[in-house]
């Protein structure tokens, strides 16, 4: 009897610890949900997959003074990877340079995966940059997982003429009616003056640096505070929000906290988006200097499950929330983003 009692102490322990690790889901847990689940989704941006040969390399002569084109073969195209490789490099880039950002949205992008166009992407609108001046690629930036980086104007050394954004061609610029979600994970370098986060002329997300709010244009319509001052810390990984509903009513989310300006009056014009990292590519100031993880845009405004559970995954993949600005040097180039898991 004492051996029969000895064997199914053991039993019961393990099917009660079995029962437990059913019943009781892990904390950290997602849903299961990814991005490309809630739809219309207009543009997917994620720096886990920038998508087939999206990263230059080349710092040759031959490379620099090779036309800046779209259709320009990768192995063409120029980066700054290597100080003194030519005349002005000051290799700002060392692992590369994000030529394409392959959008991952619902986009039909036509005859854009055919022809000399098929190994640079594969659908949804064409999101890059062929001039000179490109964002810096960077394999381990947010806990392991690659970003694209914008250096400041004079980061990019001697040869830069223009910011270092990414862009859509004009004839692609996206176009939303009525309500949407966006979503934007990025980490902001502190500037000076006040820049742009994303948009095109007359609309976008601009980062106020007078208290740290957010104010948001669309359709040449009056540029209005979105947030509360002090939202939109200009150091560190977060995840900004922005939702507007059928009414014209907006709300904006940081790391999944409300922080709305109350009484906002509705706006129901159009949002256009062209430019990830600035309102214009061409300029030479008013751009976000900093990393960039992600970027969605759904023409629709999700609901807060939806919104939760998109959030849930870019935590469950990048750990953005159990991220803090702390230790985040602002003032290094090299050290943008380069911290270990806490």
């Amino acid at each position: 009897m004492l051996q029969d009692s000895a064997r199914v102490g053991p039993v019961w322990s393990a099917w009660i610890l079995v029962s437990l690790l059913i019943l009781v889901p892990e904390a950290t847990a997602g849903t299961g949900a990814e991005p490309d689940d809630f739809g219309p989704l207009e543009l997917y941006f994620i720096s886990t997959d920038f998508g087939p040969q999206a990263i230059a390399t080349c710092s040759t002569q031959a490379c620099y003074d090779e036309p800046f084109t779209e259709i320009a073969d990768i192995s063409r195209v120029y980066c700054d990877t290597t100080p003194g490789a030519i005349s002005g490099a000051v290799g700002y880039a060392p692992e590369g340079c994000v030529r394409w950002w392959e959008d991952q949205g619902d986009h039909d992008c036509g005859l854009c995966g055919t022809g000399e166009q098929s190994d640079e992407w594969i659908r949804g609108h064409k999101h890059g940059q062929d001039d000179l001046q490109k964002p810096a690629y960077v394999s381990s930036c947010l806990h392991g997982e690659p970003c694209a980086r914008i250096p400041t104007v004079a980061d990019l050394g001697p040869n830069a003429t223009q910011i270092a954004c990414l862009e859509l061609e004009t004839n692609d610029t996206v176009r939303v009616d009525g309500d949407f979600s966006l979503f934007f994970l990025a980490a902001p370098r502190d500037q000076p003056a006040d820049w742009w986060y994303f948009g095109t002329s007359n609309n976008g997300l601009l980062h106020s640096v007078a208290d740290d709010s957010l104010y948001f244009r669309a359709d040449a319509t009056q540029l209005f505070q979105l947030s509360t001052p002090g939202a939109m810390p200009p150091i560190g990984w977060h995840l900004i929000e922005v939702h507007r509903d059928t009414a014209g009513r907006f709300e904006v989310r940081i790391d999944g906290r409300d922080r709305t300006l109350p009484d906002l009056p509705a706006n129901s014009a159009s949002y256009f988006h062209r430019y990830l990292g600035a309102q214009n590519c061409n300029g030479t100031s008013e751009g976000m200097v900093g990393d960039i993880a992600t970027f969605l845009l759904y023409s629709r405004r999700l609901g807060s499950d939806e919104s939760r559970q998109v959030r849930e995954y870019l935590d469950d993949l990048f750990q953005f929330t159990r991220f803090f600005s702390d230790g985040f040097e602002s003032g290094d180039l090299a050290g943008w983003s380069s911290h270990s898991t806490p």
